[in-house]
């Protein structure tokens, strides 16, 4: 009877701690990303969201699940099919995008936290652990949750491939672990397997999930393998089946295809991964150089030997701890099995990217907190009972909670950078500045900010690194442009052609530079190659009838027009010209019901306005 008290006291008392921090990262979380809920779309958003046409309706699930354009989540129906949940929610305004992130981060603390409590009452570590534990696991998420490490997977939107993972991933094992604890097991394994099936179309790292449940099951819960895949067969049975529905969406190669060709070879990306990890472990601790875009160097045989050898004896411990059965050993395995798919052989674009430490972190915060706390514990053994001891595990309580605050604070201050594509492109360069990505976007974010001759010291520098680079010398091009000199502009878009044929936006670029040249015939040939290439190519349509409007065919015009405004609808300037088409075909009616629609659209176009006052003053 006594025993039975005691567990109940228990429950309540960790449903209450539960509801505690819940609350807790629920309202850090809020106020850490509530000045991101505006952040414009950047970087890969553009297309994943903005120019994903399969997001602008729920139906047909063939389209939403999987787009037909290759982009970069083109193989993850599950992300796809939540952009379109925004998209019904705010159409393209980003704050639903960014709540959405921001919850699921919140989330993924909960399961971390619940998480770290089952770990650490296992029988093994309870008599250092046990008394307390809540707070203990409380802490690790709560400095899990405001690192500012974390920051590129929440504010930047199309990183929700990330974050959803990671968070499907903490659930799966969480539901894992709830299972084994509980009288009947099934109905906690059928949520782990629902949370790992979802992770399946998010990204590839959740075929870490069944990795660690089984590691986790065999190294610290103390069960021979034979008897854990017995004892669990609905689980492992499931576990197996979803591998087999990820390799299924891998064959497909729209992933593979949207991501694109590693300019590494195998043993460059390899060699090189060692000095990343180490960046990853020192950003964990002192994350005071927090990048978005990285051109990491190929490290040479120097560094890949120094930096080898670290990782080696990581390894090491991390074998040692995992035969001894510690936590210890298992964090080791979880920072390196997460990031085996993208620290391994296999060579991706981005040698290093900050963001993919959002899971690992969860291990080096944890590793961190339960270590200090062991050492505490170990040292109040030789204080006297009572006060000493108390103080000494206090101040390492209230330690980490000031070290959250900080990194809280952090985070506050990196979201800052997110505010403007300018802002971080900028900072990007400045941390970065031989990477010619992020020169050439930062010069892009300068030409519309109306800056072109400080965008042009961007393309060169560019090109410096880079003397073929197409994108720099098509930006170039739209520079020289915007300061009226259209001849130099020609010069280096012709450039950029002869490096790189086939690329829609340079035939674009070039349309536009021979239009304003006068030269329509050769203009119309490129916004066709740019359509031919691309046929959702909004603008290319757009301008292409522009030209043939310049040369007296309305009627073609017309059709043009129309099928720029099928591709993207709701584009004022396109109802404006379709307008103007249409008078030049003497057909006044249809035109002011178009210039209407262009108003509707944007009540402040000047020209459709001007257009319309003259059409009402003609007699019907």
């Amino acid at each position: 009877m006594e025993a039975r008290l005691q567990s109940t006291e228990h429950a309540k008392g960790g449903r209450g701690a539960v509801f505690f921090w819940t609350i807790c990262y629920a309202v850090l979380g809020a106020t850490i990303y509530a000045g991101t809920l505006h952040a414009p779309f950047i970087f890969d958003d553009t297309h994943n969201i903005l120019g994903n046409r399969s997001i602008r309706s729920l139906s047909p699930l063939s389209e939403l699940f999987f787009p037909s354009q290759a982009m970069g989540i083109s193989g993850r129906p599950l992300v796809n099919a939540s952009f379109a949940l925004n998209y019904a929610v705010s159409g393209l305004a980003p704050w639903s995008y960014h709540a959405g992130n921001i919850a699921i981060h919140v989330i993924a603390a909960c399961f971390l936290f619940g998480i770290l409590r089952l770990m650490l009452s296992e029988a093994g570590p309870e008599r250092m652990f046990g008394e307390s534990r809540n707070l203990l696991a409380g802490l690790c998420g709560l400095l899990w949750l405001s690192h500012p490490i974390q920051t590129e997977a929440v504010t930047y939107v199309t990183n929700r491939c990330e974050s959803l993972m990671g968070m499907l991933l903490l659930g799966t094992f969480y539901f894992s672990l709830k299972g084994w604890r509980a009288t009947r097991r099934w109905p906690w394994h059928m949520l782990a397997l629902v949370c790992f099936f979802l992770g399946v179309g998010v990204k590839e790292v959740i075929a870490a999930a069944p990795v660690l449940v089984f590691l986790y099951q065999v190294a610290i819960l103390r069960v021979s393998p034979g008897r854990a895949l017995r004892s669990s067969p609905l689980l492992y049975a499931g576990f197996a089946t979803g591998l087999a529905a990820l390799f299924w969406l891998l064959s497909r190669g729209g992933t593979t295809t949207a991501l694109g060709t590693s300019p590494y070879t195998r043993w460059q990306y390899f060699s090189t991964q060692p000095a990343v990890l180490f960046h990853y472990l020192f950003q964990s601790f002192w994350p005071n150089h927090l990048c978005f875009d990285w051109k990491w160097p190929v490290s040479g045989t120097r560094d890949f030997v120094l930096y080898g050898a670290g990782i080696a004896a990581l390894l090491a411990l991390t074998v040692a701890g995992l035969v001894r059965r510690s936590l210890a050993g298992f964090a080791g395995a979880w920072f390196f099995l997460i990031l085996a798919p993208t620290s391994s052989v296999v060579p991706l674009v981005k040698i290093a990217c900050d963001y993919r430490m959002y899971l690992p972190l969860a291990a080096v915060v944890s590793l961190a907190v339960l270590s200090g706390y062991a050492g505490v514990r170990r040292l109040g053994r030789r204080m006297p009972e009572g006060s000493g001891r108390s103080r000494a595990e206090a101040a390492l309580f209230i330690l980490v909670l000031l070290a959250g605050f900080g990194l809280a604070g952090m985070s506050v201050l990196r979201n800052r950078v997110f505010s403007s594509s300018l802002d971080l492109w900028a900072d990007t360069a400045r941390k970065d500045p031989g990477n010619e990505r992020a020169r050439i976007s930062l010069g892009k974010e300068l030409n519309i900010a109306g800056k072109p001759r400080e965008a042009i010291a961007e393309f060169q520098a560019a090109l410096a690194a880079d003397p073929d680079n197409y994108y720099a010398l098509s930006d170039l091009a739209s520079s020289y442009m915007k300061l009226g000199e259209p001849e130099k502009a020609l010069f280096f878009v012709n450039r950029a052609l002869t490096v790189h044929p086939s690329v829609p936006d340079i035939h674009y670029a070039a349309g536009n530079i021979l239009a304003r040249l006068g030269d329509m015939a050769r203009a119309e040939r490129h916004f066709a190659t740019a359509v031919s290439i691309s046929p959702y190519f909004t603008l290319a349509w757009l301008n292409w009838g522009n030209c043939r409007m310049a040369a007296g065919d309305p009627e073609r015009a017309l059709a043009l027009y129309r099928k720029a405004d099928e591709i993207e609808p709701g584009r004022a300037d396109v109802h404006y010209n379709m307008a103007m088409a249409l008078v030049r075909l003497g057909r006044a009616q249809e035109a002011r019901t178009e210039a209407e629609r262009a108003l509707a659209i944007d009540p402040g176009y000047g020209r459709a306005t001007s257009l319309l006052q003259s059409l009402s003053q003609q007699t019907p």
